[in-house]
């Protein structure tokens, strides 16, 4: 098995049935967009005839926090 990240609109667009599963409401020309932002990505696992066996997916939200602890004593 294969496993990369998916980036080329092809790619992609082998994930929409797998990812609506779990947004079943959405729509395949929006899930395409969505994927193709910058802070989303996709990997999947490919069996050897290049065909998507599984799926994960995260978007990157980086921030930064502050916070201050008050003194106990």
């Amino acid at each position: 098995m294969e496993i990369h990240e998916l980036t080329s609109e092809d790619e992609r667009r082998q994930a929409v049935p797998l990812i609506r599963q779990l947004f079943t409401d959405a729509d395949p020309e929006k899930v395409l967009e969505w994927t193709g932002e910058d802070d989303y990505h996709l990997l999947g696992g490919f069996v050897e005839d290049e065909q998507l066996a599984w799926l994960a997916f995260f978007l990157d939200m980086s921030f930064i926090t502050h916070a201050t602890l008050g003194s106990t004593t």
